[in-house]
């Protein structure tokens, strides 16, 4: 599912989440390489999550290709689909090819980049049932 991203240019992956008709059909996304500098090519907004048991996956559909993620990863999709519809975004678990070790450490060191040229940044803390609110809560005091 992945292109090969150019070695010596500042690019990326960002990852088109499709709308859905219904919250229950699976999630669904495809893969767009993006220029980062000196300006991104298209406003994106990037997720900032905790991956969660790397054991406990669930499957997506990226490229039309079943994909294995996180639970936690799954269900925060799922959740930005429902508020948002059709979005653009940057998630570090998918638009990096994890299994390249070149590319993991090069994309790793354009994070700044990607997250202080994001449109928006989201940080999933997870669903309120999970002990959401009661980490905002715990925010508001530090």
């Amino acid at each position: 599912i992945y292109e090969q991203l150019p070695v010596n240019e500042s690019r990326t992956r960002l990852l088109v989440l499709h709308s859905a008709s219904s919250n229950t059909a699976q999630v669904s996304c495809s893969l767009k390489v993006m220029r980062l500098n000196p300006e991104p090519d298209r406003a994106y907004t990037a997720l900032s999550y905790v991956w969660g048991d790397a054991s406990v996956t669930k499957d997506i559909i990226v490229n039309g290709v079943s994909f294995a993620v996180t639970a936690n990863l799954e269900l925060a999709l799922r959740q930005i689909r429902k508020s948002f519809g059709e979005v653009v975004l940057w998630v570090d678990a998918v638009s990096i090819n994890q299994k390249d070790i070149t590319e993991r450490n090069q994309q790793v060191l354009r994070m700044t980049d990607i997250y202080s040229k994001a449109q928006r940044v989201i940080g999933w803390i997870g669903l309120d049932e999970n002990g959401g609110s009661q980490a905002l809560r715990d925010l508001g005091t530090l």
